[in-house]
């Protein structure tokens, strides 16, 4: 018999914050960011990845970004939270296929209601570049939704039977002998980021497991799994010394990373993640080594010297894990100068819905939406 007791705490304990001198945002900035997310939600549930349509004048919806998007709304105050992401899950639910993964979408607003889905070209709708991250995001949003609001209703068997059958996917197709996760069969890379949020997914999926269905012994086999990718993570995807690694290859070849490149191919902001997703401690030597050199590369990486002529995107899971870290000097700016930006354009271009998110996480470091609650779950297991 084996029991296990997980205690879910804030991931700050422990860090010592010092608000950095002339920060901005406010708590309003929080609830004007909550309030763009719920406006981007259509009527059946999807929410738009932006204000901009795509090529052809429709709406994506993407749902890993979706997935971001709804973890910061978590951390706001807005009273409509937890409807806005329960209906966002509904349709997930609604469009996923047996291993739990939907594919991005494209509409119409208003919604045509004769057409459920609008694609720009003959299968661009059957796009998952990542299918990994797809399935550990949305564990980890199901667990954190149900932290949040005690809400079992969407909790059904019928998805424990889906939830399963992505771990067994995972498991069967994806993960490798040496426990690290593929993107996708037709893309067998080992990314460090993809499996970052794998390893965040799979602690989360086994306390569905535990605590909502009550199934301990795969609780625990989910709890081990995860586990196994954490050390591959800091084996196999890290030499010992200096940068992770980028990707593995198949056989297990290293791409390193280019700390001269933002995001692009093989950029440095892949290091961030084993640290934002707590493969390792924001304290640890690994983390801060990789806050360093990323601060060395881009000294002005708060001011956007990436953006635009390095990445369309503004990247604000950046400042949220340096503000994790404690650094809140430089995660704070970079997201007070994220926010005027998306301010000043009304939250059109280039705010997003997973951007939006980010700052929100950012910002409920220095203004949170209430205590959080110690959960502990027993798990009673006959091996």
């Amino acid at each position: 018999m084996k029991i296990i007791l997980l205690v879910i705490l804030s991931s700050h304990l422990c860090i010592s914050f010092s608000f950095g001198q002339g920060t901005t945002f406010t708590k309003a900035d929080i609830e004007a960011l909550a309030n763009f997310i719920e406006s981007q939600q259509l009527p059946n549930g999807a929410i738009k990845f932006s204000k901009s349509p795509e090529v052809g004048g429709k709406f994506l919806v993407n749902p890993y970004f979706n997935h971001i998007a709804c973890l910061g709304l978590l951390e706001s105050s807005n009273t409509a939270k937890c409807q806005v992401i329960k209906k966002w899950l509904a349709w997930y639910i609604n469009h996923f296929d047996e291993r739990g993964l939907a594919y991005n979408y494209y509409y119409n607003d208003p919604i045509d209601p004769t057409q459920d889905s609008l694609c720009l070209k003959p299968d661009s709708c059957k796009l998952i570049d990542a299918e990994d991250s797809y399935l550990a995001l949305f564990w980890d949003l199901l667990y954190q939704y149900y932290r949040v609001s005690q809400d079992k209703s969407i909790f059904t068997g019928s998805l424990d039977t889906v939830l399963q059958s992505g771990a067994k996917y995972l498991k069967d197709s994806l993960m490798q002998p040496d426990n690290l996760s593929i993107a996708k069969p037709s893309y067998a890379i080992k990314f460090l980021m993809d499996n970052s949020e794998i390893y965040k997914g799979l602690l989360s999926l086994s306390l569905i497991e535990g605590e909502i269905y009550n199934h301990g012994a795969e609780a625990d086999s989910l709890d081990t799994l995860a586990q196994r990718v954490k050390q591959s993570i800091q084996t196999k995807l890290y030499p010992g010394s200096k940068l992770y690694y980028h990707s593995l290859d198949i056989n297990g070849r290293a791409t390193y990373v280019d700390p001269t490149k933002w995001y692009d191919s093989s950029g440095i902001v892949a290091i961030i993640w084993p640290q934002l997703f707590e493969i390792e401690t924001t304290v640890s030597p690994i983390s801060v080594y990789q806050r360093k050199a990323l601060n060395k590369k881009f000294p002005y990486w708060t001011s956007f010297s990436y953006y635009p002529k390095m990445d369309d995107y503004t990247w604000p899971s950046i400042g949220y894990a340096f503000s994790k870290a404690g650094d809140t000097a430089n995660g704070f700016k970079h997201t007070d100068n994220i926010n005027k930006i998306f301010v000043a354009n009304n939250f059109d271009s280039p705010c997003t819905v997973s951007d939006a998110g980010w700052l929100i996480m950012n910002m409920a470091i220095r203004f949170p939406p209430e205590k959080k609650a110690i959960h502990k779950r027993k798990v009673v297991s006959k091996n």
